[in-house]
């Protein structure tokens, strides 16, 4: 299980929410590639950025913290091998068990899923963190949407039941065969919740 440090965010799963799970998160063996952010993400990108930093200074690490702009896509990634090493242990995988294994020229990897595992029981804090984090970069209004990851949408739905959203529901906007398939969570906030979704400033 994931430990984090109280604060008014708990900027691990704060993070952990804002994670793209397209088929999965890709985790590669000693990897660097802390995220990545499409061009038109930019907003999103800068708040990560600045929860990355205040991450590593709570976890009192030397992040090496690099930021790549891609020349052609414009898209963002940031790279941190100890970032990387703390945010990939919130998610079960077994690299022995890998379809991609190992070869001269490319390292093994595994598509790994986020999951109720990762939040220490009754660790509300923790639970509205990562609806925070998620609802920074996947929502809009009263929904959330993901391309290729039912499964964070069925989290997602879940933590929102469980904090007393009305009108919860888990919609495949665009099934027949569509790639990829977008996944909606409409809602409508409970109390408690309505603080928690805006879209904040990049400094934490």
């Amino acid at each position: 299980m994931c430990q984090e440090t109280p604060t008014p965010v708990q900027t691990l799963f704060f993070i952990l929410g804002c994670l793209d799970e397209y088929l999965g998160r890709c985790i590669i063996e000693d990897g660097d590639q802390v995220e990545r952010f499409y061009a038109s993400e930019k907003d999103a990108a800068n708040t990560f950025h600045a929860h990355l930093v205040r991450l590593a200074h709570e976890r009192q690490l030397d992040p090496d913290l690099e930021i790549k702009v891609e020349e052609d896509s414009g898209g963002i990634s940031f790279h941190s091998r100890a970032l990387t090493a703390l945010i990939d242990s919130c998610y079960s995988f077994d690299f022995s068990t890998s379809a991609y294994r190992a070869s001269d020229t490319e390292p093994t990897r595994v598509e790994a899923f986020i999951s109720r595992d990762v939040f220490e029981r009754g660790d509300r804090r923790a639970k509205l963190s990562f609806l925070a984090g998620a609802y920074v970069r996947y929502g809009e209004g009263s929904l959330f949407r993901f391309a290729n990851a039912e499964h964070k949408a069925e989290l997602i739905r879940d933590l929102l039941n469980e904090f007393g959203c009305s009108q919860v529901e888990l919609v495949h906007t665009n099934p027949g065969g569509y790639v990829p398939w977008i996944f909606e969570v409409r809602f409508e906030p409970s109390p408690e919740l309505s603080p928690w979704f805006s879209k904040p400033s990049a400094s934490p």
